[in-house]
């Protein structure tokens, strides 16, 4: 062999390519074995050409959702933006280009967003009940008053008394 046809060996994406064809050419046969056989018939056969077909819809996603991973990772104007924003608003930004990774991303991240929420809920139920009994009120319900504590949204006080009708006396 001359070494020009050895050239591709040394390169990254070459080898990359070869083991993706390697192992699509094992999973083809063993897709070509299963086919064989007294047992088999046409429809039998059928079914897993069908199944291989599904394999490869599902393979297909999977390699999609790596290489934009792959995108994300190397685009300089990415890198710079989540240095300037947060994580959410970055997930933000990038769920209009890359929707798979940024739903991915934030199914592992939320969880400990909301287990942060608990423990900062309970340590507001606890100040709340506390501040109640100072004062000596009774403690009925206090939904509303653990959803304002717990709200990351800032009431627009301004707005809120516009949208109600003050009460005319008689």
């Amino acid at each position: 062999m001359e070494e020009t046809e050895l050239n591709f060996l040394g390169d990254e994406e070459s080898w990359t390519k070869s083991s993706f064809l390697t192992d699509l050419f094992e999973h083809l046969n063993k897709l070509n074995s299963s086919m064989q056989g007294r047992d088999e018939n046409i429809l039998t056969s059928l079914d897993k050409i069908m199944a291989f077909i599904e394999k490869l819809n599902l393979w297909k996603t999977k390699i999609n959702q790596e290489e934009n991973l792959c995108s994300i990772k190397n685009d300089r104007t990415l890198q710079l933006k989540f240095k300037k924003i947060t994580l959410n608003k970055f997930l933000t930004y990038v769920s209009k280009e890359y929707p798979e990774i940024s739903i991915k991303a934030l199914t592992i991240l939320l969880p400990f967003s909301t287990s942060y929420l608990c423990e900062q809920g309970f340590s507001e139920l606890t100040n709340i009940k506390n501040k109640k009994r100072e004062k000596r009120e009774k403690l009925n319900s206090v939904e509303k008053e653990m959803r304002v504590c717990l709200s990351t949204i800032r009431p627009r006080i301004k707005n809120i008394c516009n949208a109600h009708q003050a009460h005319i006396s008689h």
